[in-house]
């Protein structure tokens, strides 16, 4: 069976990954804005194959501004059909989520600590050293590859990435 939208709904923005449509709904509910969400990926179970069919988000027409604006789209002109595509990236000192530059550094940290620890540098470190080594590559491991981590230790990746001056 087809789908045949509403006439009313427009949609407003295709992600490549439902927990990316998902997270927008989020911002949709919250600003108490009614949404529909259109995936086609067998409720999960079919995800890896997310990028040939995107997750759409859909509003009501009288919506589209102010859904736009809470999810922060640029309107983009293809073909002679509107596109909303997301706004760059900004690198902002007090967000929670970690940008490439300072995952990368985190596991280029996280990698060192590691070796440091196991010794296979040719410094020999007491037990205590070892076990600190052990726990700051743990600590960077789980910034690098998850994107988040404890606040003093997003503050030193930020200022040594270059994000915060």
């Amino acid at each position: 069976m087809a789908f045949y939208p509403k006439q009313r709904d427009v949609p407003i923005a295709e992600y490549s990954y439902r927990h990316e449509a998902e997270f927008a709904a989020g911002f949709l509910e919250n600003a108490g804005i009614p949404f529909r969400l259109q995936t086609d990926d067998a409720g999960g179970a079919d995800s890896f194959m997310t990028i040939t069919r995107p997750a759409r988000l859909w509003v009501r027409r009288e919506d589209v501004d102010e859904a736009r604006d809470v999810l922060e789209l640029d309107v983009v002109e293809t073909r002679g059909t509107a596109v909303a595509s997301r706004s760059p990236a900004r690198p902002d000192a007090s967000g929670t989520v970690l940008v490439a530059r300072e995952r990368l550094l985190a596991g280029t940290v996280g990698s060192v600590s590691l070796v440091v620890g196991l010794g296979i540098t040719p410094v020999v470190l007491s037990s205590v050293l070892t076990i600190v080594s052990f726990v700051l590559a743990l600590v960077f491991g789980i910034a690098a590859v998850f994107g988040r981590t404890v606040a003093p230790v997003r503050l030193a990746l930020r200022m040594f990435s270059g994000h915060m001056k």
